[in-house]
């Protein structure tokens, strides 16, 4: 994505070319035919916000989420609900409950910890799960043009 414009610390970015490289739109490259897409489509490029406060317009950036918040998201939506799930059957059992007791703590444990996802996902997640900056390349360094 190249750097198109600058707003105080906000950066409009735009897709390196219209349509994207064979790879990228295949789904194997960078992603550029992706966001090539999104922008046909009528949406006017990306806008986001240049924490470090030094991009100009013109440069080549690559832009993701930072590092492990999609495994942190995925743990949280599917580990989180099963890890209450199970030691609520398995506190159940130690304790030598009657199984219909067992299975409705550890159901209903279940119930409560899916419907705490999404104010856990709001409350540790949300900042982390916008695309940023990471950092800046060279045009000649692409993946996708140097097939």
């Amino acid at each position: 994505m190249i750097v198109d414009s600058r707003q105080g610390p906000w950066v409009r970015l735009k897709a390196v070319s219209a349509t994207g490289c064979a790879r990228c739109d295949a789904g194997e490259g960078c992603g550029g035919g992706l966001f090539a897409k999104l922008v046909r489509d009528g949406h006017q490029g990306l806008s986001l916000e240049d924490q470090a406060g030094d991009l100009k317009p013109g440069e080549h950036v690559v832009v993701g989420l930072e590092e492990g918040v999609f495994l942190r998201a995925t743990l949280l939506t599917y580990a989180w609900p099963l890890l209450i799930l199970l030691s609520l059957a398995l506190a159940g059992g130690v304790l030598a409950w009657p199984d219909a007791w067992v299975a409705t703590a550890a159901l209903s444990g279940f119930a409560l910890a899916s419907g705490s996802v999404p104010w856990l996902r709001r409350r540790y997640l949300d900042r982390h799960l916008h695309p940023r900056v990471l950092r800046r390349v060279h045009p000649e360094q692409w993946l996708c043009q140097n097939d």
